[in-house]
């Protein structure tokens, strides 16, 4: 099956924008700028800590350490962004058509919010907003229930019910005696009464609340809700102090974004729906069959469409397949829509299903991508400043294929040479390395049982329900041993470079601080001794090593130039405190 519609993903990416800058107090303060008017917040900078995973690859260093690395970064991404557009690469007109499907997502966003969003998230919206922030409503609230089941029947007399409630609130009842009375007419047990405060965003949120925040005090009412309803009487309205209206118009805003996303949404699919008759469409069952061939090819979408629809088409093969009122995809529109609207997933199993709705999807977004830049929309999505996360990734990757890879120098056997003897006694001293399998277990009879299973012939990969891989490397004074490619203490270690190949060792008692006292069966299962590699041992990492090299080389000289020439500042001050802040929730 194929992945969410296109609408969804963008909706969701809308929803979920600033999500760091929401949820922390701290979120929109400014922690650096990079060039002169390009600021990074925290918020901004948690969500690149996340997605990027800082806090975990420096989980042994303080929190601080995390987000000052990933600060720097940023700022460096950043200034290749500018610099991206400053040298011109953007006017490569090649380079702006392999950018073209994530300009056009971007330009469906932008559409989105201007021609469905704005309707509810706008200046006069969050304006009214901003006079309810000053209200709390506070009120008595009798939640009713429906009668059980879900009968007609029992929907019928809960009507009734709320009709006769209405018609004693005409006649005068009190707030009591109508909780009376509703409990009374439906045979059941009446319902606690509780005292609520409703604030603006409640009554942003939720349907009765909405109607509670506009009501007088002292006025009762019976909301009507699709199952239930309620009566509530207002007992107070307090006057609330707020922060002037552009403190908090960020706050406004998101909330006001987020009520009526889903609102929005709908408008949006409703819309975009009626952009293709499918009441109008012929499909040629025969192409599609060929198409879901092609589709059905391992990775096809992630890599291989583009050359084995471009030889189809330049054989002659160009099948229609679809008509449909106003226009056709025959399989030169559809490489189209691949390469500039829409694309599969790279892996998937398909049905002819799958690539009827997906054509649809790419018909409907390819018009919505047109009525978009035909309002002007296209203005200032391909720039340093764009929002867009894909398209910020690709332009900094751009920019290190064209600027950073481009500049390493040829690898020939001289320089290959050169390269080995610069490094001789670091990349190419081969450490020595062991892999053990492990049983670890905090209760010694436990352990001990283990080893009479291993005494009895039992194999090791059979004596418990889990066994842990680890592999250490020893320095070359032979004095410290580490834990290879990770953090872990090696407790093991020692004990792991004393056995030969397959040998079993055991039960080996140690502390771990963590866990405390625990206890170990091992098994050596692979051994790398120690040696000076020969420049042909080299040979076959040599070319990636070279490259690493001279990329993190020419990175960082790079990265040092673009600070000096658009200057960046870092508020450390800000960054602490935020980053402490942090810790403390």
């Amino acid at each position: 099956m194929i992945a969410y519609p296109f609408r969804v993903l963008f909706t969701l990416s809308f929803l979920f924008i600033n999500l760091f800058q929401e949820a922390f107090p701290g979120g929109f303060d400014t922690v650096a700028t990079a060039g002169k008017n390009s600021v990074i917040t925290f918020g901004a900078l948690q969500q690149f800590v996340h997605e990027r995973f800082y806090d975990r690859m420096y989980r042994t260093r303080p929190l601080e350490y995390a987000y000052t690395r990933a600060l720097d970064d940023m700022i460096v991404e950043q200034l290749k962004r500018i610099d991206f557009f400053e040298r011109g690469l953007d006017r490569d007109s090649a380079l702006l058509e392999s950018n073209r499907r994530v300009i056009n997502e971007e330009l469906v966003i932008r559409y989105f919010g201007r021609e469905y969003v704005r309707k509810y998230v706008n200046d006069a919206a969050m304006r009214e907003a901003y006079e309810r922030m000053k209200r709390e409503v506070v009120c008595r609230r009798n939640h009713v229930n429906a009668p059980a089941g879900d009968s007609a029947k029992s929907r019928k007399s809960f009507d009734a019910v709320r009709g006769q409630l209405a018609s004693e609130l005409a006649r005068g009842a009190t707030f009591n005696g109508l909780v009376s009375a509703s409990g009374r007419l439906l045979h059941t047990l009446t319902a606690p009464v509780d005292t609520v405060t409703v604030t603006w965003k409640k009554g942003l949120v939720a349907e009765a609340d909405s109607i509670i925040f506009k009501l007088r005090v002292g006025q009762i009412a019976i909301l009507n809700l699709s199952a239930s309803l309620e009566i509530v009487q207002i007992v107070r309205i307090n006057t609330v102090p707020v922060a002037p209206y552009e403190n908090v118009k960020d706050e406004i805003y998101n909330t006001l974004r987020e009520r009526f996303a889903s609102t929005a949404a709908d408008d949006f699919t409703r819309a975009t729906k009626a952009l293709v008759d499918e009441r109008a469409l012929t499909w040629n069952e025969k192409a599609l069959e060929m198409l879901l061939g092609w589709s059905n090819i391992p990775g096809f979408y992630a890599s291989l469409y583009r050359d084995t629809l471009t030889a189809a088409i330049a054989e002659g093969r160009n099948p229609v397949l679809l008509n449909y009122r106003g226009g056709r995809v025959d399989l030169r529109e559809y490489l189209r829509l691949l390469n500039d609207v829409l694309i599969l997933p790279g892996r998937g199993r398909f049905r002819v299903e799958d690539l009827k709705k997906f054509i649809l999807e790419a018909i409907r977004t390819d018009r919505v991508v047109k009525k978009a830049r035909a309002l002007g929309l296209e203005k200032g999505i391909f720039t340093f400043r764009s929002t867009d996360p894909t398209l910020r990734d690709r332009i900094v990757s751009l920019y290190n294929q064209r600027v950073i890879e481009a500049s390493i120098p040829a690898l020939t056997e001289g320089t290959m040479r050169e390269f080995y003897a610069a490094n001789k006694d670091s990349l190419y001293y081969q450490l020595a390395k062991v892999n053990i399998y492990a049983v670890i277990s905090t209760d010694r009879k436990e352990i001990d049982n283990v080893w009479q299973m291993h005494l009895r012939g039992t194999a090791f990969e059979k004596l418990a329900p889990q066994i842990d891989v680890k592999t250490f490397v020893r320095d070359r004074s032979g004095d410290s041993i580490r834990s290879y490619l990770s953090t872990e203490t090696p407790f093991l270690g020692k004990a792991a470079f004393t056995l030969t190949l397959n040998q079993v060792a055991g039960p080996i008692e140690y502390v771990d601080p963590d866990r405390g006292t625990c206890y170990a069966i091992i098994k050596c299962v692979g051994i790398r001794p120690e040696k000076q590699l020969t420049m042909d041992d080299a040979r076959k990492t040599i070319a990636a090593d070279f490259m690493e090299f001279q990329k993190k080389k020419i990175g960082d000289e790079t990265a040092e130039s673009l600070k000096n020439k658009y200057g960046f500042k870092e508020y450390e001050d800000v960054l602490m405190r935020d980053v402490a802040a942090l810790r403390a929730k």
